[in-house]
């Protein structure tokens, strides 16, 4: 079983770099979270999973209600069509000693060496588009105001006029809600443990990398050299 869901998401990623594959999946998930590029996309949001999508499209969606957004394939194809459309996008990051320990609670069964695999696939495949979106890192986005200078990064950027998200209690609420949503849809209740919020029953990454083998940690190595070149390119736009 281990074997078959680690091959399952090898497969999954590689195939959602295709054109067709791409969009029959979008179009056949939940619109609500899961959309392709079409011409009624104001703005795009990507990134490896657990880089704070479900948040920020979300917070992009309280704030903007009624715009359309892509988002939520987790796939380099995403960003390329976003590129060739000249639609204001952003790319998402995260360190990927965070990101992945995240994501192998979210599947338990996948394997730490092939979800630091597909990071590294990913960010290597969106690296030819950096000078055409903005970059935003995990904890820039998710802090306290982050999200609000993270879309006014994108207005200077992209020259977009979208509302600000303000974090009111209500505001708050609702972004909170829909995450929750979102994670049952993808996997029942019996995932709420795993929402893409801070959660007391979720092993802290030093737990989760505390028993990974040697390759493991080289992997590990040379994707957080990646994502700091990434990073490096215009997250600085992102005031603190």
């Amino acid at each position: 079983m281990t074997f078959a869901i680690n091959s399952r998401y090898r497969l999954r990623s590689t195939s959602l770099m295709l054109p067709v594959v791409g969009t029959v999946v979008a179009e056949t998930r939940d619109f609500r979270y899961v959309s392709r590029v079409s011409h009624q996309t104001a703005i795009v949001i990507d990134g490896f999973p657990r880089s704070g999508n479900s948040f920020a499209r979300a917070a992009f969606r309280q704030a903007n209600p009624g715009l359309g957004i892509a988002s939520h394939l987790h796939s380099p194809l995403l960003i390329k069509q976003a590129v060739k459309r000249a639609l204001p996008t952003i790319l998402l990051i995260r360190d990927p000693r965070d990101a992945t320990a995240s994501l192998v609670q979210f599947l338990p069964q996948l394997k730490l060496r092939y979800a630091l695999d597909e990071y590294r696939r990913y960010y290597e495949r969106v690296a030819r588009y950096l000078n055409h979106v903005l970059v935003a890192d995990f904890p820039d986005v998710v802090r306290e105001g982050g999200f609000a200078a993270t879309l006014e990064a994108c207005n200077d950027r992209f020259g977009s006029a979208f509302q600000g998200y303000v974090e009111t209690s209500e505001a708050v609420s609702a972004v909170r809600q829909e995450i929750q949503q979102a994670t049952v849809m993808y996997g029942g209740e019996s995932m709420s443990g795993t929402f893409g919020l801070p959660c007391p029953e979720r092993k802290t990454p030093a737990e989760i990398w505390s028993n990974a083998s040697g390759t493991e940690l080289a992997l590990l190595d040379e994707a957080q050299q990646l994502y700091s070149y990434i990073r490096a390119i215009n997250t600085a736009a992102i005031g603190r």
